[in-house]
């Protein structure tokens, strides 16, 4: 599968420093991860970056993995390795 944008929407995606401290609450509180309002911005997204996962989840990928399939992702502009551009060649 190629990296198109529709083809790598995350499941779960981390928030980001320019996210809402209330975004980062949830986010953490969802993972499991103790987390409160009177926490400071820094320390939420220090929780985030100790937590995230090393390699995202994709909603695709775990769709294949539940009907029994293996995703492999295509490096971007490697063409020669995309079976339906041999093809269309």
């Amino acid at each position: 599968m190629d990296n198109a944008p529709y083809h790598s929407v995350q499941k779960s995606k981390p928030p980001t420093s320019s996210s809402k401290k209330a975004d980062v609450v949830k986010w953490l509180n969802d993972n499991n991860i103790v987390a409160d309002m009177s926490m400071l911005k820094v320390e939420l997204l220090h929780l985030v970056a100790i937590n995230k996962p090393a390699r995202p989840k994709y909603v695709l990928d775990e769709m294949a993995k539940e009907a029994g399939h293996n995703v492999m992702r295509l490096p971007p502009y490697h063409c020669q390795y995309n079976a339906i551009e041999l093809i269309w060649a």
